[in-house]
Order: structure tokens, then sequence, then C-alpha cells
């Protein structure tokens, strides 16, 4: 297993120098331990870094949260939602980023889809 990226962490007050937009991305996640780190190991590798990343355990019943916790990540752990993805994904964007000036939101899911330069296009 590779090891992990020490990142810095990300910005959340505005957004970076020359960057007009706040981007937002929200991970929602499910018992995803073993796979957690390589999606935020991909999202840490952007060319153009989030100003905030938020992993959504929704009702995980693994340690989940415990592996996103190891990044410069907000984790907003949530029960077992009825409608899952989607309530989870609404919960968040009303707490971190509904609302906030210039933000743009994006979704983080599998590692596969977090190749650098994704965020800056």
């Amino acid at each position: 297993m590779p090891a992990r990226l020490s990142a810095a962490p990300a910005r959340t007050a505005s957004a970076p120098i020359g960057h007009p937009l706040r981007l937002v991305v929200l991970v929602p996640a499910y018992n995803e331990a073993g796979s957690i780190g390589d999606t935020l190991d991909g999202l840490m590798l952007q060319s153009r870094p989030a100003d905030l990343v938020v992993v959504i355990p929704n009702g995980c019943t693994d340690d989940t949260a415990r592996e996103a916790r190891k990044y410069p990540v907000t984790v907003m752990e949530l029960p077992r939602l009825e409608h899952r993805k989607s309530e989870a994904l609404n919960r968040a964007w009303n707490e971190h980023a509904y609302g906030r000036r210039g933000g743009l939101p994006g979704r983080g899911h599998r590692p596969s889809t977090q190749r650098p330069g994704r965020l800056g296009a």
C-alpha cells in the first residue's frame, strides 16, 4: 500500500489567489475505509486545490470516518439515511456550501476520477 500524502490544509476562508470561485468538494462515503484514502490522495494532488473538502460518511459500520480524518478535510458523519447519497449530499451542501458567495460545488467519489488537473478544468 502506498504511503499517504501529507498536504497543506485546504484553504477555507476564500478562493486561492487567481481563482475567483470558492471550490467545495463533497465526498459521500459508505463503508469505504479501504478506498477513501485513494480518493482523498487524488484530491490533494489537484493543480487547483479545493478550498474545502467535506467527506460525508453515511451510517458507516467501518472506519471510513477515521481514515478520512487523517487528511486535511472536514468529516461530517451522518446516521444511515433513507435517501443515502442524495440526502447526505444535500445536508453537506446546506451546511458547507449553499449560499457561500462565489461557491462552486464539486463531488469526489472514485479515485480514478481524481486525476491531477480535474478540479482546475
